[in-house]
């Protein structure tokens, strides 16, 4: 998967965990088991460098009239950056779960206003962020 990534045409992956900072704790992980010459360090360098976001997703079961539905929801999207404490990475909640668990606007990390030349609605992202204590 990192070695996809590196290669600059983009990519997309999937891995389960219990919540997206999880999920970055998950693939250094996975990459760290791809030998002894991957260390911590490098893996977390490599991810930090390659991914851009993790969308988390939640499944919910809802039952009504003796029928139940399940039904995929996104609970958070974060930013991923290189960083400079002992984790390597810097993580910045996009979307943040509310407390019905669903993903609501958060904090923009400067670099990522740029997609409203994209069709991002910045102004109705902004007008829905919740008010910080």
């Amino acid at each position: 998967m990192i070695k996809a990534m590196e290669s600059g045409t983009g990519s997309i992956s999937t891995t389960h965990a219990s919540d997206a900072v999880a999920a970055v704790r998950k693939l250094v992980t996975c990459a760290m088991e791809a030998g002894p010459h991957i260390t911590n360090e490098l893996a977390t360098s490599k991810l930090a460098a390659t991914i851009d976001l993790i969308v988390q997703l939640d499944l919910r079961t809802t039952s009504a009239n003796g029928v139940s539905t399940r039904r995929r929801r996104v609970a958070e999207i974060i930013a991923v950056a290189p960083g400079e404490r002992e984790t390597g990475y810097a993580t910045t909640h996009v979307f943040a779960p509310n407390a019905d668990g669903m993903a609501t606007p958060a904090v923009l990390p400067d670099e990522y206003r740029a997609l409203s030349a994209h069709g991002f609605d910045l102004a109705g992202y902004l007008a829905q962020q919740e008010p910080r204590p």
